[in-house]
């Protein structure tokens, strides 16, 4: 088990990628804090880890909101002992239009949830790592972030090329 004692905090761990990278997590022997906005498929996402063996929680969690940030980090440090691993996963695509044609309010959204989001997890659960001096971030950028591929979506690249810089900033902070 490589491990063993270590907690995650998994992001938009209701399905997919996330979901995936929780119970993988969890068969690897650390506990788990999984969130989504969606908490009945969170649930059942810790719900499948802990038929590992391995502690599992899941929190309700609108990672563009620092409030609701604050109670997933304070949750898991409180009932699993800390966060050892941060996987910030969570992101939403906006429907697909020219930019010209898309509204400020999908833009908003995408922004607040993807970037916004992945900057207040990584501060919050940054704080509880720096003070115990331990601790690993895992951010998901995308080739979209880096390149220049005519989709129609204008959010979702500027918010992956964000992610790529802030990591890049947070590495050497």
């Amino acid at each position: 088990m490589k491990l063993a004692g270590k907690v995650a905090l998994i992001t938009g761990a209701g399905r997919g990628i996330g979901r995936e990278l929780a119970l993988r997590f969890a068969r690897e022997g650390a506990d788990i804090s999984v969130s989504d906005i969606d908490l009945p498929s969170v649930e059942e996402t810790a719900e499948e880890a802990r038929k590992t063996g391995r502690k599992a929680i899941a929190v309700k969690t609108d990672v563009g909101e620092p409030g609701d940030v604050d109670k997933m980090v304070d949750r898991t440090v409180k009932e699993l002992g800390g966060v050892h691993i941060l996987i910030n996963n969570a992101g939403i695509l906006e429907e697909g239009a020219p930019t010209i044609d898309s509204s400020i309010e999908r833009w908003d959204n995408v922004i607040r949830v993807m970037l916004r989001g992945t900057y207040l997890c990584c501060r919050r659960a940054g704080q509880w790592m720096v003070e115990h001096k331990t601790g690993k971030v895992i951010n998901f950028g995308s080739v979209m972030g880096l390149a220049t591929l005519l989709i129609p979506r204008s959010s979702y690249p500027a918010a992956k090329a964000g992610i790529i810089h802030l990591t890049r900033y947070l590495a050497a902070e």
